[in-house]
């Protein structure tokens, strides 16, 4: 399977695709948490200063963020981007056939690595926000790692499903004609 992931990354729009992908979520992570800030600045300022922080924000994640989630937030990001361009890949090669369980397990992936992203300061972003709106804010004080089995759930997923996703592009369930 090795060959195969080479095989797909040779083409350049899956590496691009894979980058951007790494990109988008990167910053949705670290951009997230410091919304309130961007928008105050773009309300005082206007567009070009809160483009400039939006931008400066990326320095955070060595800052705000401990060496573990910086860790497991750039691998759920890398791993949705490379999992998405395999699956586009393979989605491209294989349109015909109708089996989807690599979906599934990307999508769950996904959210559940997004639920548990966070930075030192504010342990899961996304989950301790769903968490406060619901009243339920002291809930992650229950949960042993403060909500980073999430991102921790998320980030196996992703990996298994980037393994299903490259062992169907090398040997798809196919009949021979």
């Amino acid at each position: 399977m090795h060959k195969t992931f080479i095989s797909v990354f040779k083409i350049p729009k899956y590496i691009i695709s894979t980058l951007i992908l790494f990109i988008i979520v990167l910053g949705f992570s670290i951009i997230l948490p410091n919304l309130s800030l961007i928008l105050g600045i773009y309300s005082a300022f206007g567009l070009i200063p809160s483009i400039k922080i939006t931008f400066s924000l990326f320095g955070a994640i060595a800052t705000n963020f401990t060496v573990y989630s910086a860790i497991y937030t750039v691998l759920i990001a890398l791993f949705f981007g490379i999992n998405a361009s395999l699956f586009a890949f393979y989605y491209s090669r294989f349109k015909n056939m109708k089996k989807s369980a690599g979906i599934k397990t990307s999508t769950a992936g996904l959210i559940l690595g997004v639920l548990g992203v966070g930075c030192a300061s504010c342990g899961s972003i996304v989950l301790a926000s769903l968490f406060s709106l619901l009243g339920l804010g002291g809930a992650f004080a229950l949960l042993p790692f403060g909500g980073v089995e999430f991102a921790v759930i998320g980030l196996i997923m992703l990996v298994i499903s980037t393994y299903y996703i490259l062992k169907k592009i090398h040997d798809p369930m196919v009949c021979n004609v």
